[in-house]
């Protein structure tokens, strides 16, 4: 399967039983980015396996930070109205799936724009850490957050899945979600995602129940895998020069 193509398949571990009596407590976030289908890609997506694991040179992530603000720039210029689904699926079309495991040698890691952008593979939740990021240079009016959601599951009786999408402004009544799989291929509203259940949503500034205004942290501090992306794209963008 190509490029731009990730469809679902069957999850091996039931995410319902972490997030039917989800709290916002700091050990539980802790706990279900260290062992639930996401830290081992059961957002489930499938493409070409990667090869063996090797980290990004400096100068290769520079050059793609700077192709980062290129694209940055190109997305900015387009309309309102075709600025969204072109920018999703030229992101699905970019990043090759791969698990964690084969991209970072890890079994969970979120990478940033420019090391996804370097690689050229990563999981749900790296395609749409690479949007979020190009969404808040492109369009800063807007308020992007990236969401952690249940997704149904294409199977009959299938278990919900982890899965990470983006949406293009939180404050919208209803807002446009980003995804990567092949059954939403274009932007659609959160009203007619029937199959996601969004369970936290976050950006740089915090982290909110759902998709509501209900603050409940600071995602920088709750989630440390995003600290990092957080942390080592502010060193990537100064080690190339641009703004942040």
């Amino acid at each position: 399967m190509g490029k731009g193509y990730w469809p679902f398949r069957r999850a091996t571990t039931n995410v319902t039983s972490w997030w039917c009596r989800w709290l916002p407590h700091p050990a539980m976030l802790r706990r279900t980015f260290a062992v639930c289908p996401l830290a081992v890609a059961a957002c489930a997506l499938t493409g070409r396996r990667a090869l063996a694991h090797a980290a990004p040179q400096p100068d290769l992530l520079s050059a793609a930070t700077r192709r980062f603000l290129v694209l940055a720039q190109g997305f900015g210029g387009l309309p309102a109205a075709e600025r969204h689904p072109v920018l999703n699926r030229h992101v699905n079309q970019l990043v090759d799936y791969a698990v964690d495991a084969d991209v970072c040698g890890a079994r969970d890691c979120w990478q940033t724009p420019a090391e996804t952008l370097a690689s050229g593979r990563g999981d749900c939740e790296d395609g749409a850490i690479l949007k979020y990021f190009l969404l808040c240079h492109c369009s800063p009016a807007g308020g992007p957050r990236l969401v952690y959601a249940q997704c149904a599951a294409v199977l009959p009786g299938g278990a919900p899945l982890a899965h990470v999408v983006v949406i293009a402004d939180a404050d919208a009544a209803d807002p446009l979600v980003l995804d990567c799989i092949d059954g939403a291929p274009q932007p659609q509203p959160l009203s007619r995602r029937a199959d996601l259940r969004p369970l936290f949503s976050f950006d740089a500034r915090g982290l909110w129940r759902g998709v509501t205004h209900e603050h409940i942290g600071d995602a920088a501090v709750r989630l440390l895998p995003w600290r990092g992306v957080l942390q080592r794209w502010a060193g990537q963008q100064r080690q190339a020069a641009l703004p942040h």
